[in-house]
């Protein structure tokens, strides 16, 4: 059965199009956990123990055996994001990935195909949480790398690369090579990644940097490249974020983008906006409802109910 909220055509043999977030997370943050964030400070520890101890150790995988293996566990990772019970695993991957750092870095760089093409999508595994135990962490010249081959990179090649900055996730990744996929790029998947890696990347000092793509992204032609720029603006309010979306928000079709929409107005905090929230809370899907409830409660400070009736008292 297909989605009647945002079609996504899935990923074909290594290639990953994460285009649209993962039902186990909000579909309104676009930011990737971190390993700090899933885990719990005594799981934290003992990661970076286990993980100082694989680094100290002489023995390395095959970089045939280890590639298959990370080839192997993609898809196993797209399931457990989509359950969201991907914590464990990612913590396998990062140990996988940092403790092979050098042989996934040539894989990217000089392997075939088919190996670069998971391993960008690795890389994004290589940041090792802030610690004590002397380990540091790899993933600027991750990102070093996945930047350095976004001119040559093909349709599949730049999805992987991007999804790879976005689980990074690193304030100081270079922006507007980002930005040129985001908004020139001619594949809707690679534009979604991009936008989605922006997200994640950008931060209050340089929000404005990326305003004109995001608003540009507002208005893109593919639904998914909508959400994600909607969900960035949830989470960077800006004036024009919030001026766009109000003009666009009762023209948009897809339910998951007008959520995610909806929930940028929330966080805005124009109340002049709630009239167009309203209409949403009589939606017949579930997840526009629940997006209008709380964009209005996080407008006015507090829930006054599920019906359009009560919140007309607070609207002028």
């Amino acid at each position: 059965m297909t989605n009647p909220w945002l079609h996504s055509r899935p990923a074909a043999g290594l290639l990953l199009a994460l285009a649209l977030l993962p039902v186990g997370c909000s579909v309104f943050e676009s930011k990737p956990k971190t390993i700090e964030d899933k885990i719990a400070a005594a799981e934290l520890d003992d990661f970076l123990v286990r993980l100082a101890q694989r680094l100290e150790s002489p023995q390395r995988e095959e970089p045939a055996a280890l590639m298959f293996r990370l080839e192997r566990l993609l898809p196993a990772w797209q399931s457990e994001q989509r359950d969201g019970n991907e914590a464990p695993l990612e913590a396998v991957l990062t140990q996988d990935v940092v403790a092979h750092f050098d042989i996934v870095l040539y894989e990217f760089e000089r392997g075939v195909r088919d190996r670069r093409l998971v391993s960008a999508w690795a890389l994004g595994f290589s940041r090792v949480p802030e610690n004590d135990l002397g380990i540091r962490s790899p993933h600027p010249r991750a990102v070093a790398a996945l930047i350095a081959a976004v001119p040559a990179a093909d349709d599949e090649m730049m999805r992987n690369i991007m999804l790879g900055l976005w689980k990074i996730g690193d304030e100081d990744t270079p922006l507007q090579p980002i930005i040129d996929v985001a908004t020139r790029h001619h594949d809707p998947e690679a534009r979604g990644n991009a936008t989605l890696a922006l997200s994640s990347i950008i931060t209050s000092r340089t929000n404005e940097a990326v305003v004109d793509a995001i608003l540009a992204a507002l208005t893109d032609a593919d639904a998914r490249v909508r959400m994600h720029a909607a969900s960035t603006a949830r989470r960077h309010p800006h004036a024009a974020y919030t001026s766009r979306i109000e003009s666009l928000i009762t023209s948009e079709h897809t339910p998951l983008v007008r959520a995610s929409m909806a929930a940028a107005l929330g966080r805005s905090g124009n109340t002049a906006a709630a009239p167009l929230l309203l209409p949403m809370l009589n939606s017949t899907y579930p997840v526009e409802q629940l997006s209008a409830r709380q964009a209005l409660t996080d407008l006015f400070g507090e829930d006054h109910g599920p019906r359009p009736e009560d919140w007309v008292h607070l609207i002028d």
